[in-house]
């Protein structure tokens, strides 16, 4: 019962949507750098329309809606819906694919790491009482190390479930165009994204 709970909450919790190939990376980099741009202003608007009571907030509203709607379909997305739908499954290929990234890293700061501690105990010159505090060095480093990435594993697991394979190398060959979009910074066209 409980197994069967949990698939059908992952099952629910799985985002739905378009298939993630390149164009459609490709679009939505251009549909988020196309929101980013006028959101300052959209921002402002919403804010001098506080002004106006409840009236004015829902004018700013709908007025701001139907500009996201024509950034996003700008790009090529019929509606907000399929570029919310995109963004989830984009975002959380996106997440997988940084993560491991970043354990690859910790992975040969670790690898680095030990071969210093190895070096130096290796080492004639390095008196014991030295190398005791070395070993013990080396030995919380192996621990902490090996603590965190059993919990890293297991994240990767659970967020595995919402990309696939296919999705992931999609966005792996895109990852600069999108870490740029997501920071604001030029994008392929030079242009700044904000």
């Amino acid at each position: 019962m409980r197994i069967s709970v949990l698939i059908l909450l992952l099952y629910a919790c799985t985002p739905a949507g378009p298939e993630i190939t390149d164009d459609l990376v490709v679009r939505y980099i251009q549909a988020y750098q196309n929101v980013r741009r006028i959101a300052p202003e959209l921002a402002r608007k919403m804010a001098a329309y506080k002004g106006e009571g409840e009236a004015g907030v829902e004018s700013a509203g709908t007025e701001g809606f139907e500009e996201l709607q024509k950034a996003v379909q700008s790009a090529g997305f019929k509606d907000m819906a399929e570029f919310v739908a995109a963004n989830a499954k984009i975002a959380w290929a996106f997440n997988y694919v940084q993560a491991e990234r970043a354990i690859g890293e910790f992975q040969k700061m670790h690898d680095n790491g030990l071969e210093e501690f190895d070096r130096a105990l290796a080492d004639p010159e390095v008196p014991e009482e030295t190398k005791a505090a070395l070993r013990d060095g080396r030995a919380k480093l192996a621990a902490e190390f090996a603590r965190s990435k059993s919990w890293a594993d297991l994240t990767m697991r659970g967020v595995r479930l919402f990309s696939d394979e296919k999705a992931r190398a999609v966005i792996e060959r895109h990852r600069e165009a999108l870490e740029k979009a997501y920071m604001g910074l030029p994008g392929p066209e030079g242009r700044p994204e904000s």
